[in-house]
C-alpha cells in the first residue's frame, strides 16, 4: 500500500546477503532473569505471575536511547520482563518442508532477489520538477511536540503544583503497571510531601529494584569432574563435563532524569524513606558539590526525617580516615571529588572507607546524583573501567563510580540527571540499567550496544518506551524573546581591529615556533659533541654562548621582584611549539568570546534598568566571571590580594588576555647585567603556567646549564667546556636603561667575546621594543572593561547585586570623599565561610528581596534554585538575561532551570542577547524555540504561526557525523578553488582580496630589477626556501605559491600581473584620487578589475583560501599525518578570528554546506530523522490491529501488533486562511518590534514575505493537468534558515529559505496578492487532489488519501530479522522510518483523573478500634511515629496471654523492628494505622493497598491472567500466510496514539505490499527455528494457570 505522507521513493542500494538459518539450527535461549530474594518475600506463586506487565531487556535499550535522542530530561523505570529459558516446542509445532519451502521462493521471491541496483553515474538523473518535488518532501522534518503530562498508571497522590509536559512521542507509548507497593509515612503522600509525578519514579524505581539483571555463568573445564570437593561451595552441578559457577546476581537499577526544577532531589528524599521503611538502615547518597548536603538533609527533614537527618545523615569529607563502624546506620553523603580522594602518604581512600562501611551485603541505595558527572568512561568487555591505553579517555570519577557499583552487586542504584543521556557514548557507567551485557541483545558490552544505537537509529529505540517519562516542566507562563544586539560602529571597528592584531600575532607566532625548531636542532648537535667529549667551536660555540641564561646579577642589584620574574620568563622561554600554539589558540578563543559578552552589556544594564522600573527582579546568566584576568591584573599592579587595592580603571579581561598571551609567545631573552628592564615588565609573582611539565622547574640554577629553548646541557658543567674560555662581562660603572643600548657598533671591530656581549645586549634591547610594540597595539584596541564588574557595580554594587559565581575576588567601584574620585577598589567578597556559603547567604538575600539583582555563573549555578517560590519573600515575577549562551544544549537548558522551577507564582521572562558574530543567533534562535515549545500545550496550535518548527537542539547541533561532513566537503572544494560554490561574497570582498594578491605581487616584482618579461611561475618559484630568519614569509611564500598556481586560479594570476605591470592594481586605481580622478570614475574602475578578474577564475572559495590562512587553516597542515583533522568546533573557534563580515560568509558557507548533506543523506535514506508525526486533515485506525507472538515461549507476553491508518493529508482553504492570517499578524509584530529597536534596514538580508504563491509552469499541464500549483510560505522569522510550506494535497513541510528565494528570483514562483483567488486555486487543487496518493492529478502532484501500515509493540527484539525479512540488512540507511500516529478522532479518548486535587473521596472506612481482644488481633496493623514525625506501620505478629486479663502483644513493623505492647499500648498502635490508613484512602490509595504491607500491590498479586485467542486452532494452517500462525485475536481498547515503524516501499514492481512479504518472510525463518506458534503458547498458558 502507498504512504500518503512520506518521501518520494529513492534508489536503495543491493543489500548486504544475510546467512540463511539452517533447518536444523537452534536458537538461543536468553538466560532467566532471576527475581531477587525481596520479591520472593512478598509474593508467591508462579514467576511470571509475580511480576505482570514488566518489559523485556530490549526495551530497557529502547528507553537509554529514547533518552539520548530527545535530549530531554526524562525519568527511566525501566523494569524487564521473565522469561522461560528452558521452554521446549510442543510436539504441535510445525515446520515447513524443504519442498514448500523452494516452492515458496519461487512464487515469491525474497525481496533481496528483487532489490534494485544502485544508480549508475549514466542513469538518467531526475528532472528539475521531480527534483523540486523531492527537496519539497525531503525537507519535511518534523516538529517535536508536547501534551499535558499526569502518570497513567499510578492514580494517587497530590497533583504537582506546577504544569507538567512530556514528548507527545513518549506519552503515546503504555507504560507498565504499578505492581510494587509503597509502605512509605501516609502524610509523604496526603499532604503532597512528594507529588504523585515523584510518586510514580520512587514506585517504578523500587519496582525496578525488585528485578536482577541476567548474568552470565562462568564455565571452566573440570579436569576431574567427579571429584567436586575441590571446588568451592559455588559449584553448583555439573553438566557435559564442564563446572558451572553462579556469580552473585546484580540487582538492577533505575534512572532518573527529569528536568531542571522538577524536584529531584526531593524523589531522591523520597527513595530514602522508602528504603528506612523497609528496614534497609545503610545508603549512599553522591552528589556534585558540598553545599547539596545541607539540601539532602532539608529534603529528609520536608519528608518527617528531621531527627535522622540531624544525626545519621553524614559528610564522608568531614569524617576521619578509618573504620567508620560506629556509624551502623545513616545517609552517607559524598561529592565526586570525596570519591576520588586519598589519604596523603597512605594508601587510604575514600572509597575503600566507603566499602568497608556498606559491608559484604548491601542492600542499600546508591544514589548518584548529577551523574553525568562520570560519563567519560571506556569498559572492557566484562564491564570494568579500562584503566590503560594512549588514546584512552576514562577519567578518575568514572573510573570509582563504576567500581563502587560492580564492589556492590546487591545495592539499589539510582542514577539521577537531567542531562546524562545527551549522547549513548555517555551511558557506559549505567551498567545497572540492563542495557547489555548477558540476556540482553548486545552481550558482547557496551562497545556493541553504543553500536546498534547506530545500527538501528535514535527513533526505532522510541519504539516501547515502558516506563519511561520524558517529563519537564511547561514554560507556559515564560515568555521567550531574542534581543537582537547591534554592534555599533565603535565595536565593530574594535572586533577587526582585534582580529587583526591576532593575525599579525599568528605570522609572528609561526617565526618563533620556526626558530625554536632551529635551536632545538643546533643543541641537539652541541649536547651529541659533549656526549663524545669532543670541544666546541664556531658556530656551535657561539650559539651556546649567546643563549646561555646569565641572569645572575646580585639580588641586591634589583630586588626580589625582578628575580621572581626572572623565573617566570625561563618557564616563557623553555614552553615548546605545540604549547605555544595551545596557548596561543586557547586565549584566542577566549578573548573574542569574552568581546562578545562585553558588546552585550550596554543592552543587559538598559533591560535590567527597565525590569526594575516595571517592578521585576531580574537575574542575568553568564557562563564565566573573569576573575584569572583580574587577578593578573592585579599581581602586575603590585596589589596583593589579601590586603586588596585600588585600579584607576577597570580591569578588561581582553585586554588582560592579550597582554598575557603576548608576554608569553614573545619571552624576553636573558637579560644582561647591568642593564635595566623595561617598565612594562611589572611583577608577576605566582604566575601559573598551563603546561604541566612546567611546574616544577624552579629550581633553575643561573649558570650555563639553560638555553631558552629548553634544552638542559648538563654534561656542560662536568666537562667544564674543556678549553673554553669564559664569555667575559663588560664592566660598567653605572646601570643603564634597555633602551639606552647602542645597536649600531661595528661588530667586526670585535673579539668573540665582545661581539657575544654585544649581540646580547642588542637582542635583548630588540626583544624589549618588539614586545613593546605588541603591548602598544594592543592598548590602542581600547579593549572593554570586564563584563561581571561592569554589570555588579552599574545596577547598584554589592549592596543591591547578589554575585552567585566561583569568584573570590572582585571589583567594586567607590566614591573616595578624601580624594574627591571614583576609585575602583580590588577587595574579597564579603561573606561568612567558604565561597559557597557565600553563595547561599546571597542567593537568600535575592530571594528575600534584599537584593533585585543577582548574577550568576556557570560554576555557581548547579542546584541553586532562584524562581519566585510560593514560599519566599520576593515574589516579583524573574526576567532572564543571558548574555553568553554555552555552545552546549544541555547546558543552555540546565542555566535556564535556574529561574524556572516547581512551586512558583510567575513564570520567569527570558531575553537572550544576540549579536551577530558567528552562528550564535542561530543557536540562540534554537533553544528559544524549544523553551517555546514546552508550552505550546496552553498556546493551541503554535505550529500553525510557525513558532514551534524544529527538531529540538540536536538539529542545531552544527558539531555531529553531519557537521563533520560537510566541514570536510567544504574544505576540499575551498582548497580545489572550486568555481561552484554553494554562496557567493561582496564585490566588497573580492576587491580586498585582489588587493592582498596585487599587494604580494608587487612585493615579488621589486625583488626584480628588470621583471617586465618575468613569468608568473618564475616570480613565485623565486622564494628563499632556506631563509631562517624569515619564517613567516617563507611560509606565506609558500601558501601564495599554491594558491596562485593552481590550475582554477593560475589565469587569475596571470592577469593581475599583467594589469599591475600597467597600472591597474587595486591599490593603484585608489591612488588615483589623489590625482583629481571622481569617486565615480575609480568604483566604475575597480568594478571592471573585479569583474575581470572573476571572469578569470577568481571565485569564492579562492577568497576563503586567504580567510583561512589568516586565522591558521591551510591545506598544507590537512595533509600534516601527525595531527588530527580540523573538527568543527575548533573551524567556528578560529572563526571568531576573522573580520565580522568574512565571519559571517564562513559560518552561512558552512551551514549551507551542512544543509546539502543533510539532504543528501535523506536522498540516499541514510538520514536518522527520528520520529515523524503523521500529519493530516483526517487520521483513523481501520479496524482492529492484527497482533503477532512471535517470540514464542522465550516472551509469551511480548506482542507486536500491525495498524492499519487511512490518512487524508489535504489542507483545506479555511485551514490555510488561518494560517495565513496567524503569519501576517507575527510579521506584523516582529515589524513593530524592529521599528521600536530602531534596527531596521541595519543589513539584514531581505525576508520572504508570509503569504500565497503560484507556480504555473508548463509542466504542470502535461497530460491535461491542472496547470497551477499553489504555496502557501510562512515565515517563522529572521532567525530561522527555513520556512513552512503548505500544500492542498500534502499539508506541511519545511523549506529551506534559499530554496524559496532561488525559485522567486527564477520566477517559477509568483505572489499572490490577492488572497481570494489564491483561494479559489486552493480549492479547485483540494478538489483534484480527492484520490488515492498512488494516483498524480497533475505532474508531480500526488492525491491526499493513502492507509499506512504501522508495526507496534515490542518490536527490537525482532527488528534485525524484521530487517533481513524485508531484505535489508545494510548499515547503511534503514528501509523503515519510525512514525507516531494520533487519531483526529478522539471521541473514544478515555480519561481518568491522576491525582486528587485536595478534595476528599466520599469512601467507606472502617470504625476505628475501641479495643483489642488478643489472639483475635495477631495479622491487624499497627503503626508508630520515628525519627521525629515519620509513622511506619506494622503488624500484630503474636499475642501471649500472661494471666490476670492480661497479655503482651507483639509487634512487627515494615523496618523490621519487633516490638512488645500490653494492650493499652497495642490498641494506640492500631489507632494510629488506621488513621494512616484513611490517610492514603483520601488521596486515593485502594484501601486494601493502603493497609497491605506486601511488596506487591493487591491487584498485582490477585490479577487474572487473560486468556488468549490464537487466530488460527491447531491444525489450521493458510500457506499464503504463516504468519497467522503467530496470530492472536487482539483484546483491549483501540488507542487514541501509537508509536512505530513504517517500512518503505521498494520499486521492484512486486504486487504484494511489502509489509505482507516481510510478514510472511519473517514468519518462514520462525517456523524454520522452531518458535511456538501462537495456539502452542496458549495452551501451555492455559495449562499452567490450571495448575494455579
Amino acid at each position: 500500500m502507498g504512504n500518503a505522507n512520506s518521501s518520494p521513493q529513492m534508489d536503495e542500494g543491493p543489500p548486504a546477503v544475510a546467512e540463511e538459518p539452517t533447518p536444523n539450527s537452534q536458537k538461543k535461549m536468553p538466560t532467566a532473569i532471576r527475581i531477587s530474594d525481596d520479591q520472593e518475600a512478598g509474593s508467591g506463586g508462579n514467576v511470571n505471575n509475580r511480576v505482570p506487565g514488566h518489559l523485556s531487556h530490549a526495551q530497557i535499550l529502547e528507553a537509554a536511547s529514547v533518552l539520548a535522542s530527545s535530549q530531554r530530561r526524562s525519568t527511566n523505570a525501566i523494569p524487564a520482563t521473565v522469561s522461560r529459558s528452558n521452554s521446549t516446542v510442543t510436539a504441535s509445532s510445525r515446520r515447513i518442508s524443504p519442498a514448500n519451502d523452494e516452492a515458496k521462493v519461487t512464487a515469491d521471491p525474497p525481496l533481496s532477489a528483487v532489490s534494485p541496483s544502485p544508480r549508475k553515474k549514466d542513469d538518467k538523473q531526475p528532472s528539475i520538477q521531480d527534483r523540486e518535488h523531492q527537496e519539497e518532501r525531503l525537507d519535511d522534518e518534523q516538529e517535536i511536540t508536547y501534551k499535558e503530562y499526569s502518570p497513567k498508571k499510578l492514580k494517587f497522590g497530590r497533583p504537582h503544583p506546577d504544569p507538567v509536559v512530556e514528548n507527545s512521542t513518549l506519552g503515546s507509548v503504555e507504560p507498565p503497571d504499578i505492581t510494587y507497593n509503597l509502605v512509605m509515612p501516609a502524610d509523604i503522600i496526603a499532604k503532597g510531601k512528594l507529588s504523585s509525578l515523584q510518586l510514580e519514579a520512587v514506585v517504578y524505581g523500587c519496582q525496578r529494584h525488585m528485578m536482577d539483571l541476567p548474568t552470565a555463568s562462568k564455565t571452566t573445564k573440570s579436569e576431574n569432574v567427579d571429584n567436586l570437593d575441590n571446588y568451592d561451595d559455588s559449584i553448583k552441578y555439573k553438566e557435559h563435563s564442564h563446572v558451572i559457577e553462579k556469580t552473585t546476581p546484580v540487582r538492577a537499577g533505575f534512572l532518573l532524569g527529569d528536568g531542571a526544577g522538577m524536584g529531584k532531589g526531593r524523589t531522591l528524599a523520597g527513595f530514602v524513606v522508602e528504603n528506612i521503611a523497609r528496614g534497609r538502615k545503610k545508603h549512599i547518597w553522591i552528589s556534585v558539590s558540598s553545599d547539596l548536603y545541607e539540601d539532602a538533609k532539608r529534603d529528609l527533614s520536608d519528608l518527617g526525617l528531621s531527627e535522622y537527618a540531624k544525626t545519621n545523615c553524614l559528610n564522608l569529607s568531614k569524617l576521619p580516615y578509618g573504620s567508620l563502624d560506629k556509624y551502623d546506620q545513616g545517609v552517607m553523603f559524598a561529592t565526586y571529588s570525596t570519591l576520588i580522594s586519598k589519604k596523603k602518604d597512605t594508601n587510604q581512600t575514600r572509597l575503600g572507607q566507603l566499602l568497608e562501611w556498606c559491608g559484604e551485603n548491601f542492600d542499600g541505595l546508591i544514589m548518584l546524583d548529577e551523574c553525568h558527572k562520570a560519563k567519560t568512561i571506556v569498559l572492557d568487555p566484562n564491564g570494568n573501567p579500562k584503566k590503560a591505553g594512549k588514546y584512552l579517555k576514562c577519567t578518575l570519577t568514572a573510573t570509582r563510580v563504576v567500581e563502587l557499583q560492580n564492589s556492590l552487586p546487591r545495592a539499589r542504584v539510582v542514577y539521577c540527571s537531567a542531562t546524562s543521556v545527551s549522547e549513548e557514548k555517555n551511558l557506559g557507567f549505567m551498567s545497572r540499567l540492563g542495557l547489555w551485557g548477558p540476556g540482553t541483545e548486545h552481550p558482547s558490552g557496551f562497545d556493541q550496544f553504543v553500536e546498534g544505537i547506530h545500527r538501528l537509529g535514535t527513533g526505532a529505540m522510541e519504539l516501547s518506551i515502558g516506563a519511561i517519562c520524558a517529563r519537564t516542566l511547561s514554560y507556559e507562563d515564560c515568555e521567550f524573546a531574542l534581543v537582537d544586539v547591534e554592534s555599533g560602529s565603535k565595536a565593530r571597528e574594535v572586533y577587526n581591529s582585534a582580529a587583526e592584531l591576532w593575525s599579525d600575532l599568528l605570522v609572528a607566532l609561526e617565526d618563533r615556533c620556526a626558530k625554536l625548531h632551529y635551536d632545538v636542532q643546533l643543541n641537539d648537535e652541541i649536547d651529541m659533541q659533549i656526549k663524545r667529549e669532543e670541544e666546541l667551536h664556531g658556530d656551535l660555540l657561539f650559539h651556546m654562548q649567546l643563549h646561555c641564561d646569565s641572569d645572575s646579577e646580585n639580588s641586591n642589584d634589583e630586588g626580589e621582584d625582578l628575580l621572581e620574574q626572572r623565573k617566570l620568563r625561563r618557564k616563557y622561554r623553555k614552553l615548546t611549539p605545540m604549547i605555544l600554539k595551545g596557548l596561543y589558540w586557547g586565549a584566542h578563543q577566549r578573548f573574542f568570546r569574552s568581546l562578545c559578552i562585553a558588546a552585550k552589556v550596554d543592552k543587559a544594564i538598559e533591560l535590567s534598568k527597565q525590569a526594575l522600573a516595571e517592578d521585576k527582579c531580574v537575574v542575568i546568566g553568564l557562563q564565566s566571571t573573569g576573575e584569572a584576568r583580574s587577578v593578573g591584573a592585579a599581581r602586575a599592579a603590585g596589589i596583593d590580594k589579601d590586603e586588596g587595592g585600588h585600579f584607576d580603571a577597570f580591569v578588561s579581561a581582553p585586554n588582560e588576555e592579550l597582554k598575557r598571551v603576548i608576554m608569553k609567545l614573545f619571552p624576553l631573552p636573558p637579560k644582561p647585567a647591568g642593564i635595566i628592564a623595561p617598565e612594562f615588565l611589572n611583577v608577576l609573582k605566582k604566575e601559573i603556567i598551563e603546561d604541566p611539565s612546567l611546574r616544577n622547574d624552579d629550581k633553575l640554577s643561573d649558570g650555563n646549564n639553560s638555553t631558552d629553548s629548553g634544552i638542559r646541557l648538563g654534561k656542560r658543567n662536568r666537562r667544564g667546556l674543556g678549553t673554553q674560555k669564559s664569555v667575559k662581562k663588560q664592566k660598567t660603572s653605572e646601570r643603564i636603561r634597555w633602551n639606552m643600548i647602542d645597536t649600531n657598533q661595528d661588530e667586526s671591530l670585535m673579539d668573540h667575546d665582545e661581539r657575544v656581549h654585544y649581540l646580547r645586549m642588542k637582542n635583548y634591547r630588540n626583544a624589549c621594543e618588539e614586545v613593546q610594540r605588541w603591548l602598544e597595539m594592543a592598548e590602542k584596541l581600547e579593549l572593554p572593561p570586564n563584563p561581571l564588574d561592569r554589570l555588579l557595580n552599574e545596577l547598584g554594587g554589592p549592596d543591591k547585586v547578589a554575585e552567585l559565581t566561583g569568584r573570590k575576588i572582585r571589583q567594586v567601584q567607590r566614591y573616595n570623599e578624601q580624594k574627591g574620585k571614583v576609585e575602583i577598589s580590588y577587595e574579597k567578597r564579603k561573606g561568612d565561610g567558604p565561597i559557597d556559603k557565600i553563595n547561599i547567604e546571597e542567593k537568600e538575600m535575592f530571594q528575600s528581596a534584599k537584593k533585585l539583582v543577582a548574577i550568576i555563573s556557570e560554576a555557581a549555578s548547579t542546584g541553586i534554585s532562584l524562581q519566585a517560590d510560593k514560599r519566599i519573600l520576593n515574589q516579583k515575577r524573574r526576567m532572564h538575561i543571558t548574555l553568553e549562551l554555552p555552545w552546549s544544549a544541555d547546558k543552555a537548558v540546565q542555566q535556564l532551570g535556574r529561574t524556572h522551577r516547581s512551586n512558583q507564582s510567575s513564570g520567569p521572562q527570558y531575553r537572550f542577547l544576540v549579536s551577530d558574530v558567528g552562528g550564535e543567533a542561530r543557536f540562540a534562535s534554537a533553544v528559544c524555540k524549544r523553551l517555546a515549545l514546552l508550552g505550546a500545550l496552553t498556546q493551541g496550535d503554535r505550529r500553525a504561526t510557525g513558532q514551534a518548527n524544529s527538531l529540538g537542539l540536536a538539529h542545531f547541533d552544527l558539531d555531529n557525523d553531519h557537521g563533520r561532513k560537510a566541514l570536510k566537503t567544504m574544505l576540499n572544494e575551498i582548497y580545489a578553488k572550486d568555481p561552484n560554490a554553494l554562496i557567493d561574497c561582496s564585490s566588497e570582498e573580492y576587491s580586498n582580496a585582489i588587493q592582498v594578491i596585487d599587494g604580494y605581487l608587487e612585493d615579488r616584482l621589486q625583488v626584480y630589477d628588470d621583471s617586465d618579461d618575468l613569468e608568473l611561475e618564475e616570480l613565485l618559484e623565486s622564494y628563499d626556501e632556506d631563509d631562517e630568519e624569515n619564517i613567516s614569509i617563507r611560509s606565506r611564500d609558500s601558501f601564495m605559491y599554491g594558491l596562485l598556481t593552481h590550475m582554477n586560479v593560475i589565469n587569475f594570476a596571470r592577469n593581475r600581473l599583467d594589469a599591475i605591470k600597467v597600472g591597474r592594481s587595486i591599490a593603484g586605481i585608489l591612488k588615483s584620487a589623489n590625482e583629481g580622478m571622481s569617486m565615480d570614475t575609480i568604483k566604475l574602475n575597480i568594478d571592471q578589475e573585479i569583474q575581470a578578474a572573476k571572469d578569470a577564475g577568481l571565485n569564492f572559495n579562492t577568497v576563503c583560501n586567504l580567510w583561512l590562512y589568516d586565522v591558521g587553516i591551510d591545506e598544507a597542515k590537512k595533509h600534516n599525518k601527525k595531527k588530527k583533522g580540523l573538527s568543527v568546533a575548533k573551524f567556528l573557534n578560529r572563526c571568531l578570528g576573522l573580520r565580522l563580515n568574512k565571519q559571517r560568509l564562513m559560518t552561512n558557507y558552512f551551514i549551507r554546506h551542512l544543509e546539502s548533506a543533510i539532504y543528501v543523506d535523506k536522498v540516499a535514506g541514510t538520514y536518522d530523522i527520528g520520529i515523524q508525526q503523521l500529519h493530516g486533515k483526517k487520521i483513523e485506525f481501520v479496524g482492529n490491529p492484527r497482533t503477532f507472538c512471535f517470540r514464542g515461549l522465550d516472551a509469551k507476553d511480548e506482542r507486536v501488533h500491525v495498524y492499519q491508518v487511512a490518512l487524508d493529508s489535504g489542507f483545506t482553504s479555511e485551514m490555510a486562511l488561518n494560517m495565513y492570517n496567524a503569519a501576517k499578524t507575527a510579521e506584523q509584530q516582529r515589524s513593530s518590534h524592529r521599528r521600536r529597536n530602531g534596527w531596521l534596514g541595519r543589513g539584514v538580508r531581505e525576508e520572504i514575505e508570509s503569504g500565497f504563491y503560484l507556480d504555473q509552469r508548463d509542466y504542470l499541464k502535461q497530460n491535461g493537468g491542472y496547470g497551477k500549483k499553489v504555496f502557501l510560505v510562512v515565515n517563522p522569522g529572521a532567525h530561522n534558515d527555513k520556512c513552512i510550506v503548505v500544500r492542498p494535497n500534502s499539508g506541511r513541510c519545511m523549506m529551506a529559505k534559499h530554496k524559496i528565494r532561488t525559485n522567486l528570483s527564477d520566477e517559477n514562483w509568483t505572489h499572490m496578492r490577492n488572497v481570494d483567488d489564491a483561494l479559489d486555486v486552493w480549492n479547485k487543487e483540494f478538489d483534484l487532489a480527492d484520490c488515492s496518493s498512488s494516483e498524480k492529478y497533475q505532474f508531480s502532484c500526488a492525491g491526499r488519501h493513502g492507509c499506512n501500515v504501522i508495526f507496534t509493540g515490542q518490536l527490537v527484539p525482532i527488528l534485525n530479522k524484521l530487517l533481513k525479512a524485508c531484505g535489508d540488512t545494510s548499515s547503511s540507511g534503514k528501509p523503515f522510518k519510525v512514525i507516531r500516529v494520533e487519531r483526529t478522532d478522539k471521541s473514544n479518548q478515555s480519561h481518568h483523573d491522576n491525582g486528587i486535587n485536595g478534595q476528599k473521596m466520599n469512601c467507606e472506612h472502617e470504625r476505628k478500634p475501641s479495643e483489642v481482644n488478643g489472639a483475635e488481633d495477631v495479622g491487624s496493623g499497627i503503626a508508630r511515629v520515628m525519627f521525629g514525625n515519620c509513622v511506619f506501620r506494622g503488624t500484630i505478629t503474636k499475642y501471649r496471654n500472661t494471666g490476670n486479663n492480661e497479655g503482651t502483644f507483639y509487634g512487627k513493623y515494615t523496618d523490621g523492628t519487633m516490638l512488645k505492647m500490653n494492650a493499652t499500648q497495642a490498641m494506640h498502635a492500631r489507632i494510629v494505622f488506621e488513621e494512616e490508613v484513611s490517610k492514603l484512602v483520601e488521596v486515593g490509595v485502594p484501601k486494601a493497598d493502603a493497609a497491605n504491607l506486601e511488596y506487591q500491590t493487591v491487584t498485582a498479586m490477585t490479577k487474572k491472567h487473560i486468556v488468549r485467542q490464537p487466530l488460527l486452532e491447531e491444525g489450521d494452517e493458510d500457506p499464503e500466510h504463516y504468519e497467522q500462525l503467530f496470530e492472536e485475536v487482539y483484546q483491549g481498547d483501540i488507542p487514541h496514539d501509537i508509536v512505530g515503524i513504517q517500512f518503505k516501499e521498494g520499486s521492484d514492481g512486486n504486487l504484494r505490499p511489502r509489509w505482507e512479504r516481510i510478514l510472511m518472510s519473517l514468519s518462514e525463518e520462525l517456523i524454520v527455528e522452531g518458535v511456538a506458534y501462537a495456539h502452542a503458547v496458549a495452551s501451555l498458558e492455559k495449562a499452567e494457570n490450571y495448575n494455579l
